[in-house]
């Protein structure tokens, strides 16, 4: 017997709605094909492999964690068992990416074991690499302590493992994904049927049940990063499940535990947003800023990665399809510029972003974290998904709630679908005027426009680069 899905409240069913608008938005612009997508998508899972594998102990820089994605070497000074773990999920991540769009996939015995081997198979021996434990396990709660969770007896395991493969593939086919995937999550944690590796194997579960639904692609959807950002988050992850089961007793109820792993995705979901904007914002500023100095339209690229922090010579050379020589005079060029900095030596090296470049990003990373995270449950005793976070992840909320945006700018009912379009992606043709009567009024400027301007009377809107409307800049030139 397993842990049984819970029923969903008015408030569960509220948050599943509000994050799945927010994966369909980003499904809809990941449609357009943008040159920082794959930049993005590599920066993505590199947090959620630096995230789930910090949960454990193992703790590499977000610098490292990005070049270990990109193929690089990290850092000689990172010891065995870290590098080993970090490795190990970087590649049973890399193949949920991939399982995603299997066109004959099962879940088995034998797909648990390989995503296990995957993970630890750099591990000692007594770890027994996809092997099912053949001993107890009790979870200590620190020295001297009594364990927090004691797990079934290892010969329970292979029956528990059969039934939860038997429900992925046929139970609660009509609830919610995040709810069955977290409900995989819990249940597999809980069998802990590894000697080691359960927790990370749990938390590939639980992205390779999203990445299945095919709404979204993995990266975009894993909760690991949120999970892993700070003690806060990771405190918080032990708490809930603790606060559902100390043994297994799968009669408990685990609402609070689809509550916690709801709210998880709700706060992730803000953040991702949040990125693919800055991504978009910062991209379009470095198309201006090569176009100041005469650069080829490619360096945009690499100037893009040296914000970011992890610029590489092999990794640029293999994005744009350059030989060596050409990077290298890219390179050389732009650090004649000023543009990129050179960091570390040999293998190691990487570039960084000059002051110009890190003033940009510093620019757009204020934009979009102007806002704090807004709770989806909402404080105790406030309204339900108004309240605020702060301190989650990397800042602030960059979209305010279409609800949100009218009230700031006390625009009548019949006004409320322009703040959405305003918040969701530029001014559309039809609430132009609007927008220009909006601005006069207010004196805002337009939250997601690459490079806002304060809108102070109809100017003609062309498409810039980044698939935003912006107002043209000679209609501006002669409106001074």
């Amino acid at each position: 017997m397993l842990f049984a899905t819970p029923a969903l409240t008015s408030d569960d069913r509220r948050v599943i709605e509000e994050v799945e608008i927010v994966r369909a938005e980003l499904r809809r612009r990941l449609a357009r094909p943008c040159r920082w997508e794959g930049q993005l998508r590599r920066s993505l899972t590199a947090a959620a492999v630096r995230g789930s594998t910090h949960i454990e102990g193992f703790t590499i820089s977000a610098d490292e964690a990005e070049t270990l994605i990109a193929g690089g070497d990290i850092s000689p000074e990172t010891d065995e068992a870290t590098r080993n773990a970090v490795t190990g999920y970087r590649d049973a991540l890399t193949y949920v990416q991939h399982a995603a769009d299997f066109p004959i996939f099962a879940w088995d015995h034998t797909l648990f074991s390989a995503l296990h081997f995957m993970m630890t198979r750099a591990a000692d021996k007594e770890v027994r690499p996809g092997e099912y434990r053949t001993g107890g396990v009790r979870i200590s709660g620190g020295p001297n302590r009594p364990p927090v969770y004691t797990a079934p007896d290892a010969e329970h395991v292979p029956a528990l493992m059969g039934e939860l493969i038997h429900w992925l593939a046929e139970g609660d086919l009509d609830a919610p994904a995040l709810v069955r995937a977290s409900m995989a999550h819990f249940n597999l944690v809980s069998i802990h049927p590894w000697c080691d590796g359960n927790g990370r194997m749990s938390r590939a579960v639980h992205t390779l049940v999203l990445a299945r639904d095919g709404v979204l692609a993995p990266e975009f959807s894993s909760i690991e990063e949120w999970l892993g950002a700070d003690e806060f988050n990771t405190r918080e992850y032990y708490a809930a499940l603790r606060e559902v089961r100390t043994s297994w007793q799968p009669e408990r109820d685990t609402a609070s535990w689809i509550r916690f792993c709801l709210t998880a995705h709700h706060l992730q979901a803000q953040e991702v947003q949040r990125r693919f904007e800055a991504a978009a914002r910062l991209w379009f500023r470095l198309e201006r800023l090569a176009e100041q100095h005469r650069l080829d339209e490619r360096t945009v690229s690499a100037l893009y990665a040296a914000a970011q922090g992890h610029l590489r010579r092999t990794t640029y050379q293999a994005e744009e399809t350059l030989t060596r020589d050409q990077a290298l005079a890219d390179l050389r060029r732009l650090r004649g510029l000023g543009l990129v900095e050179p960091v570390g030596h040999a293998r190691t090296q990487r570039y960084i972003g000059g002051s110009v470049v890190r003033g940009l990003r510093g620019e757009v990373h204020a934009e979009v974290h102007a806002d704090l995270y807004r709770e989806p449950y909402g404080r105790p005793g406030g309204a339900g998904g108004f309240a605020l976070r702060p301190g989650l992840l990397r800042g602030r909320s960059l979209r305010m709630t279409e609800s949100r945006v009218a009230a700031r700018t006390r625009l009548p009912p019949r006004f409320r679908p322009l703040g959405k379009s305003l918040v969701g992606g530029g001014v559309r043709r039809g609430n132009c005027r609007t927008a220009i009567r909006l601005g006069r009024r207010r004196r805002q400027r337009i939250p997601s426009c690459p490079d806002p301007w304060p809108i102070r009377r109809t100017r003609p809107l062309r498409r810039c680069p980044s698939g935003v409307r912006r107002p043209d800049s000679r209609a501006r030139d002669r409106s001074k």
